[in-house]
């Protein structure tokens, strides 16, 4: 059975939701920007993804929506919510996909673009900084998924800037690198076919792309080919 389509623009909308209802009475959050799988999906439309992450800067901000999150009803449905109280708010739709409020900072020097979205100016994260995220976050634990997007962006001609990106975080790539080589080809070819690639990622050199990149360095540019 096919996967179901992405529902993003759906969930960006509750999310919008959400941040007027923390914003209701005073201005609480006003720096946040747009990134993970579905922001890199936005710009080179690599893969199928379901989820909206959006970033904050400071943790002291998770407890306010935490708080807007349990006072709201849905237009999708029942949610579920759990998140550790500093780094991250989960908030479920059953069957439809995620809103993760996540704190982390800003890598890059030009970290996002003004966009408009859902009839909203969005920060929207750059593929390089949404890249260098992967990496300085979840570098020690990388997926498959992490290694197509990785290997979509390059393909997608944004190699020049996510080396730049991951020069600022070197031993967080390195540590990357060990992470990948430590991978089977066959566990992340198997998993990276689960996926639901767009036309345009399945055929060409993708693929010979993903097994250069998990035998070299994904920094130095040695993967480039």
């Amino acid at each position: 059975m096919a996967p179901a389509a992405s529902r993003w623009r759906d969930l960006i909308q509750e999310a919008f939701r959400i941040l007027d209802r923390v914003n209701k009475d005073y201005q609480i959050i006003d720096n946040w920007s747009f990134g993970g799988g579905t922001a890199m999906m936005i710009q080179i439309d690599h893969r199928e993804s379901h989820d909206v992450d959006l970033f904050l800067d400071d943790p002291q901000l998770l407890p306010y929506v935490e708080a807007a999150v349990a006072e709201m009803q849905f237009a999708l449905g029942e949610a579920t919510y759990n998140g550790d109280g500093s780094g991250h708010l989960k908030i479920a739709f059953d069957g439809i996909g995620e809103i993760d409020f996540i704190v982390a900072e800003l890598i890059t020097d030009a970290p996002t673009t003004d966009q408009k979205i859902g009839g909203r100016s969005v920060a929207l994260e750059t593929v390089s900084e949404i890249i260098a995220k992967k990496v300085r976050y979840r570098g020690s634990r990388v997926q498959p998924r992490d290694i197509f997007d990785i290997a979509a962006a390059v393909e997608a001609g944004q190699s020049d800037d996510i080396l730049a990106a991951l020069l600022i975080i070197p031993d967080y790539a390195t540590e990357t690198v060990t992470r990948i080589e430590a991978l089977s080809e066959d566990y992340v070819s198997t998993s990276i076919a689960q996926l639901a690639l767009r036309e345009t990622t399945k055929m060409g050199r993708l693929p010979a792309t993903i097994r250069i990149t998990k035998g070299r360095s994904i920094w130095d540019g040695s993967f480039v080919t």
